[in-house]
C-alpha cells in the first residue's frame, strides 16, 4: 500500500505543537497565563496524535485486509515497546523534575495498540463507534462518581479514569477515556478508506472537512448551551450545572471532556484535511519534509523530554535576554528535530522493537510444525 503522506505530515505538525507546550512549561515556569497563545497551541497536540495513530490503524485495516495481521503484530510490537522502554527512557527524564509516577500519552497509545487493532479486524465503523461513545460515557461515570479509599483502588481509578485532584500520580493521561477517542479514531479510519476506495480525492477532502467542522460546530453549541443556562440559573449554581460546565470547557484535558475532545479533534481532522490538499497540489516536498518528521515523531517525543525537562531546566535561570523567547524556542525545536530526522533517514525505526514480532513468528512455526506431527486419522 502506498504510504498516507498527508497523514505523516499532520502527525509531524502535532510535533511542532508538543515541542511549543513544553518549551512553554518549562520556559515560563509558573505563570501559567504568560504566553497563553501558546498553551492554546499545545491542546491540539494530543488529540492529533491519538486520532491519527486511531485513525491509521482503521484505515490500513480497510485498504489492506489481507496484510493486517503481520501488521497486527508489529503494532502490537510498537505498543510493547511503548509501554516498557519509551516509558522508562520518558520517566528517567521526569525523575530530574519530580519523583512521583507519570501515566504518559505514549502509555495510552501503547495500550491502545494492543487492543484496538484486533477489534476494528472484528467490527464494523458504526459498531465501534457506539462501543467507544459508549465506554467513554462510562469512564466518565466512574470518574465522577467512584471515589474508593484503598490505596490500591485510589491508583487505579487515577491512571484509568483520571481525577481533577492526583494523590498518588504527579501527571495521568487516564487510559480507558483516551482508549474511547483512539477507538472512535479507528472507526473514522475505516470510513476514510471506504472514501479513500471510491479513487475521488474531493470525496476524501469532504469527508474530512465536514467531520471536522461537524465536529468543531457540536463543541461550540454544548458550549455555549450549557454557559447559558448556567447564567439563567444564576450565581447558586447547582453541583450538577458544575459538572456539565466542566464537561463542555473546551480546556478539560485531563480527564478529557466531550467538548474538549470535539473541538481539537475537530481541528485534526481539518489539519489531516489540510495536508491532504497540499499534497493534492503536488506540493510534495513540503509534504515529504513534514512526514519524515511524523515518522520520527516518536524518537523525537522522548529526545524532547531530555531537551525541555532537563537541559532547559537547568539552563533557564542562566540565561540571558529573556524576552528572546522565540529564539529559544527556534533553537530547543532544533535539538529536537535534527536528530529525530537524522534517526529517520537511517532508518533505525527498525530499532524501535521488544521482538515480539520475532517470538510471534517463532510461536506460529512452533505451532504449525505440532500439527503437521499429528498423524492424520481415518478409516482403515
Amino acid at each position: 500500500m502506498e504510504r498516507q503522506r498527508y497523514i505523516d505530515a499532520a502527525r509531524g505538525t502535532a510535533m511542532l505543537f508538543v515541542l511549543t507546550v513544553h518549551f512553554k512549561e518549562v520556559y515560563f515556569l509558573a505563570p501559567h497565563d504568560a504566553q497563553p497563545w501558546l498553551t492554546s497551541i499545545g491542546l491540539i497536540a494530543s488529540p492529533t496524535f491519538i486520532c491519527i495513530s486511531g485513525i491509521v490503524v482503521g484505515l490500513l485495516h480497510d485498504t489492506t485486509p489481507e496484510t493486517f495481521e503481520r501488521l497486527r503484530v508489529k503494532l502490537v510490537d510498537r505498543g510493547l515497546f511503548l509501554l516498557t522502554v519509551t516509558h522508562l527512557l520518558i520517566l528517567v527524564a521526569m525523575r530530574t523534575v519530580d519523583r512521583q509516577p507519570y501515566v504518559f500519552i505514549t502509555d495510552v497509545i501503547g495500550v491502545s495498540l494492543l487492543i484496538v487493532p484486533a477489534a476494528v479486524s472484528r467490527a464494523s465503523a458504526r459498531t465501534i463507534l457506539a462501543y467507544g461513545v459508549t465506554i467513554y460515557v462510562l469512564a466518565w461515570v466512574a470518574a465522577l462518581l467512584w471515589h474508593p479509599h484503598l490505596w490500591a483502588m485510589e491508583a487505579l481509578e487515577e491512571s484509568a479514569f483520571g481525577s481533577r485532584s492526583l494523590t498518588h500520580f504527579k501527571y495521568v493521561f487516564p487510559i480507558v477515556p483516551w482508549l474511547c477517542v483512539y477507538l472512535i479514531s479507528g472507526a473514522i479510519g475505516k470510513r476514510l478508506a471506504f472514501h479513500q476506495a471510491s479513487g475521488e480525492a474531493s470525496a476524501v477532502l469532504r469527508f474530512l472537512v465536514r467531520t471536522g467542522f461537524a465536529a468543531i460546530g457540536t463543541a461550540i453549541a454544548w458550549h455555549f448551551l450549557v454557559a447559558r443556562i448556567a447564567v439563567a440559573r444564576g450565581p447558586a449554581v447547582s453541583t450538577a450545572i458544575q459538572t456539565a460546565l466542566m464537561l463542555s470547557a473546551r480546556t478539560q484535558k485531563l480527564p478529557p471532556g466531550p467538548v474538549y475532545l470535539l473541538f481539537h479533534g475537530g481541528l485534526a481532522l481539518l489539519l489531516l484535511a489540510g495536508w491532504y490538499l497540499v499534497e493534492k497540489r503536488g506540493m510534495h516536498r513540503l509534504v515529504a519534509a513534514a512526514g519524515d518528521l511524523g515518522r520520527a515523531s516518536l524518537v523525537a517525543f522522548i529526545i524532547q523530554y531530555y531537551v525541555y525537562y532537563v537541559v532547559l531546566r537547568m539552563a533557564r535561570p542562566h540565561l540571558p535576554y529573556a524576552d528572546a523567547w522565540p529564539v529559544y524556542l527556534i533553537g530547543s525545536m532544533l535539538l529536537v528535530v535534527l536528530p529525530a530526522l537524522e534517526w529517520q533517514r537511517r532508518g533505525y525505526n527498525r530499532f524501535l522493537t521488544v521482538g515480539y514480532g520475532r517470538f510471534h513468528q517463532w510461536n506460529t512455526a512452533r505451532q504449525l510444525a505440532r500439527l503437521n506431527a499429528i498423524p492424520a486419522s481415518g478409516g482403515s
